[in-house]
């Protein structure tokens, strides 16, 4: 897969546990440079496996005002690829894909989304589709 997202750099959204401060964002993205926090990706909506968060998931959905994600350059990271490699890894095995979206802040980035197929595991509403607002970090 390429990385690029069409800017010659490597950015990605989180908006979970690999978000700014939270436990996966330690080991895989710590080193990241901050591009924009805060920012939202229009069309998805958040969800969580426990009322007090478990494991969030974005699903498409139209309707939605959006995800608010945490946008992160990773391009010079050192040992950027094996960094992605394990990070893809630890996603793809959960069911998640890796999609190329369009923030509101006007940022192409990739961000780990959940095949609709897998709603009926994720049922509980994040409040404003915001992970930082469940508490879990």
């Amino acid at each position: 897969m390429d990385n690029d997202t069409g800017s010659g750099r490597v950015l990605m959204a989180p908006y979970g546990t690999l978000r700014i401060g939270h436990g996966n964002w330690r080991w895989a993205f710590a080193e990241a440079k901050v591009v924009q926090k805060d920012d939202t990706v229009a069309g998805y909506t958040l969800k969580a496996t426990s009322p007090k968060g478990g494991i969030p998931a974005a699903f498409e959905n139209k309707l939605d005002s959006g995800v608010v994600v945490d946008v992160l350059d990773i391009t010079d990271m050192p040992d950027m690829e094996r960094t992605l490699e394990r990070v893809d890894c630890m996603e793809f095995a959960c069911g998640y894909v890796r999609r190329l979206i369009h923030t509101k802040h006007g940022h192409d980035a990739w961000m780990y989304v959940m095949p609709e197929e897998s709603t009926r595991h994720f049922v509980y509403p994040v409040p404003r589709n915001d992970w930082n607002l469940m508490g879990a970090q």
